[in-house]
């Protein structure tokens, strides 16, 4: 491996693993969505994705993506602190996209709602939740 490809790897670590774990996290919220949907409103399945969706993120970011071992609830309060807020705008975003804006729920999700929620969550655990 040339040893300028090892030096991004090894300075970007920690984005490039968010994003591996992103795409863990949004399969497994994109999955539960697309099952809540058939029998809920869209809202309604956001929230039961997003949900499922934050439990697997804390595990896999505190674990692998930060590597932080601190057990205190100070910690998952913020989590869950960001991640409410992250919930907020992204009901609120899909309620755009979707009912105002008129893009099918699996459009909006996947391509504006997602990202919205991956920036907003890495800044949150970086320099709120995992320090």
């Amino acid at each position: 491996m040339p040893e300028y490809f090892k030096a991004m790897l090894t300075k970007y670590r920690r984005p490039i693993t968010f994003a591996i774990v992103g795409v863990i996290n949004t399969a497994v919220d994109f999955c539960i969505f697309s099952i809540i949907c058939l029998f809920a409103t869209v809202p309604v399945s956001q929230a039961a994705g997003y949900i499922t969706g934050l439990t697997c993120s804390f595990f896999l970011n505190k674990y692998i993506t930060f590597k932080n071992n601190t057990k205190n609830f100070k910690q998952i309060f913020l989590f869950l602190l960001v991640n409410g807020i992250t919930l907020i705008t992204s009901v609120a975003a899909i309620y755009l996209f979707h009912n105002i804006i008129g893009i099918q729920e699996h459009i909006a999700k996947l391509f504006f709602v997602t990202p919205i929620t991956m920036v907003l969550n890495y800044l949150g655990y970086k320099y709120i939740v995992f320090r």
